[in-house]
C-alpha cells in the first residue's frame, strides 16, 4: 500500500496540476491514517484530477468491510483493466476468503492479475 502511495505523490509532482491539487492528492496519507473525513473533503477537490482513480480507491477500501458486492463490482466496472481496479480486487478477495465466501471468492479470483502468496493460499 506505501508502495502506491509514494508512486502517487511521485506522479503528482510530475504531472501539470495546480498546486492546490498537489498539496489536495497529498493528503490521501488520510487514508493510511483511517482520517475518512479528511479524505473526503480532499477528494471533493480533486474530482477532475489525473490520478482520481487512487483517490476513489482510497475511498472505497476504507469502506470494503461495511460496503455491499454490488459496490465493489461498480467501482470494478469504471476502472476494469487498470492497476487500481486489480488492487481492490486483490483487496476485496482477501476479505472474502477471511469471510469464507468461497463461491464469490472462485468467480472473482481467475479475474485477478497480480496474485499474490496469500490469495494463492485462500484459493488451494
Amino acid at each position: 500500500m506505501r508502495n502506491y502511495l509514494v508512486g502517487l505523490i511521485l506522479l503528482a509532482y510530475w504531472g501539470t496540476l495546480s498546486a492546490s491539487q498537489d498539496a489536495d492528492f497529498l493528503t490521501a496519507e488520510a487514508f493510511q491514517s483511517g482520517n475518512a473525513k479528511r479524505l473526503d473533503e480532499s477528494a471533493a477537490r480533486l474530482q477532475r484530477h489525473v490520478l482520481w482513480s487512487y483517490v476513489d480507491y482510497y475511498q472505497q477500501r476504507m469502506l470494503l468491510r461495511t460496503t455491499d458486492n454490488a459496490n465493489i463490482r461498480y467501482f470494478l466496472s469504471r476502472y476494469d483493466g487498470p492497476l487500481v481496479a486489480d488492487r481492490m480486487r486483490s483487496d476485496w478477495l482477501k476479505m472474502l476468503g477471511k469471510n469464507q465466501q468461497w463461491a464469490l471468492f472462485d468467480a472473482e479470483y481467475p479475474l485477478l492479475v497480480n496474485k499474490d502468496n496469500e490469495l494463492l493460499c485462500y484459493y488451494y
